[in-house]
């Protein structure tokens, strides 16, 4: 250590050769200008900063590598310096790179005095901040994301300090409470729940301990009008370097949701009582469909067995009395037992066809893979052996496969044959034809085509009802319920049948089966 009484020698001057090297050698840009700015020196630094030759800087003038729009501030602060307003400045400022790209700098200039105390020339310190204020201009970039998701949000959001004190609040949680954002701001969290805010302590346990990060829970709140309502809320701490932790809570309102749920189980509970009054209902009504069902059924079974007996002893008396009396009977007699004959014949034709009607409904179906066609080819030939005298013309197609009950499909398309032989019996040229034709969706449609006596089709329906005709029995013989027959089958197969005619000019006959 020097002695109190050791002279302490003075600083020595700065050499020139040690101010170029310090200039030139500066890890920062450099630059001496003159009065108007024109660069008299620049450093190695700022001509890599630049993108310059130091000999393509030297004279060159701020306008011509300056930012246009940063010029006139530029201008109006030497301007203010050279007129002795202040010694030095500061400022952020850019600069275009010789490729065209800016860069931002944070400049410091400085005026140079001769020794008569007169502006010399201008001392600039240039610094690249380019990096720095892009990092800046990201930040602010998402402060304004965050910003704006956050006021603009849908949901309340609430950032709510570990006290409980509100920090910062969006416009979706002030309209949900009814507050202004000044108001609430005053509040604590315990002051809009309804329910207890230690009853949320457990969940907030867990996020501090680092178990969870985020819970979710309902919750009740309470609007300024004093209104409870239900909410679901989202919880997250948010944990900073420069903070005391937060939480930030995200809170949608279910009063809608909960009345639309209480709605759909009202709803859900008359779906369900409407459905057990029906079920008792339909209960109901099938305990008195079975009901007739069984009057019916015990109905034809006394037509069967009562009717038959006194048909039987008057047809064999009648037939008794036509051999006794032989020859004795008189053309006028003879012709009244034959009519009291065909009446009993009749009658049991009748009796049989009510219940052949009566029982399709009670016989159960025997599902398998039918061919209508070769029903219709097996009555054909029966057809030609009864009647070889006809000379009918009659088509049958191939048809597609069905599902059904033979032994009832075989009913259904014979009755259809039979009436269009019958009714083409007084044809000289008689056709019938048996086919199929796509539907409306694609799924076969059954037809029987006869040229025979056709019918007036506004009494279409009528066929179909037993006992029916559209013909006198004197015409066409028939029990009249062979078309209820053909569409009860139909029916019971799931399908449907109807005709179209015009008097004199044939008729049709459609049907469909579900299984087809």
């Amino acid at each position: 250590m020097a002695s109190a009484d050791q002279q302490i020698p003075a600083a020595a001057p700065v050499s020139e050769q040690q101010f170029e090297a310090a200039f030139e050698f500066a890890p920062i840009g450099m630059a001496l200008l003159d009065t108007q700015s024109a660069a008299l020196r620049v450093n190695h630094a700022l001509c890599q900063m630049l993108g310059y030759q130091q000999a393509e800087l030297v004279g060159i003038t701020a306008p011509e590598i300056g930012h246009p729009d940063d010029l006139a501030e530029d201008f109006a602060l030497r301007a203010k310096m050279l007129a002795g307003a202040f010694p030095s400045y500061q400022r952020d400022k850019r600069y275009l790179h010789r490729d065209g790209h800016v860069i931002w700098t944070h400049i410091s200039c400085s005026l140079v005095h001769d020794t008569q105390g007169r502006p010399a020339h201008l001392l600039l310190q240039v610094q690249d901040i380019t990096q720095r204020k892009a990092a800046e201009d990201a930040l602010c970039e998402s402060e304004e994301r965050f910003r704006v998701t956050f006021e603009q949000a849908a949901l309340g959001i609430v950032h709510v300090a570990l006290d409980g004190r509100l920090l910062r609040v969006n416009s979706s949680l002030c309209r949900m409470h009814g507050y202004s954002r000044e108001e609430l701001l005053g509040f604590n969290a315990g002051d809009l729940m309804a329910d207890n805010w230690q009853q949320g302590q457990s969940d907030l346990q867990t996020l501090l301990d680092g178990s969870a990060i985020s819970y979710t829970a309902k919750r009740r709140f309470i609007r300024k009008s004093g209104e409870v309502y239900p909410a679901r809320v989202s919880v997250t701490l948010a944990r900073s370097e420069t903070s005391e932790p937060y939480l930030i809570s995200i809170i949608e309102d279910l009063t809608e949701y909960e009345r639309d749920q209480e709605r759909i189980r009202k709803q859900a509970q008359m779906l369900k009582e409407s459905n057990e009054i029906l079920e008792q209902r339909i209960h109901q009504r099938t305990r008195q469909l079975e009901q007739s069902n069984q009057e019916l059924r015990t109905f034809a079974y006394s037509i069967a067995h009562d009717l038959r007996a006194p048909l039987a002893t008057t047809d064999g008396f009648s037939r008794q009395l036509e051999l006794s009396l032989g020859d004795r009977l008189s053309e006028k007699e003879r012709h009244y037992l034959n009519r009291m004959r065909h009446g009993v014949r009749l009658m049991s034709d009748l009796t049989d066809a009510l219940l052949s009607l009566a029982n399709l409904s009670q016989e159960p179906l025997q599902s398998e893979r039918v061919d209508l066609s070769a029903i219709a080819r097996d009555w054909l030939a029966r057809a030609r052996e009864r009647h070889p005298e006809r000379q009918a013309v009659v088509a049958i197609a191939d048809t597609p496969p069905v599902q059904g009950d033979e032994r009832l499909l075989k009913v259904l398309l014979e009755n259809l044959l039979d009436n269009a032989w019958k009714f083409t019996s007084n044809r000289e040229e008689a056709s019938i034809e048996f086919g199929a034709v796509p539907g409306a969706a694609g799924e076969p449609v059954f037809l029987v085509r006869d040229n025979g006596a056709g019918f007036d089709s506004a009494y279409a329906d009528k066929l179909f009802t037993p006992f029916q005709r559209l013909h006198a029995a004197h015409e066409f013989a028939g029990t009249g319920i062979g078309l209820a027959i053909v569409r009860k089958i139909a029916q019971r197969h799931g399908g449907w049948v109807w005709g179209e005619s015009q008097p004199g000019a044939g008729a049709v006959f459609r049907f469909t089966l579900d299984g087809a």
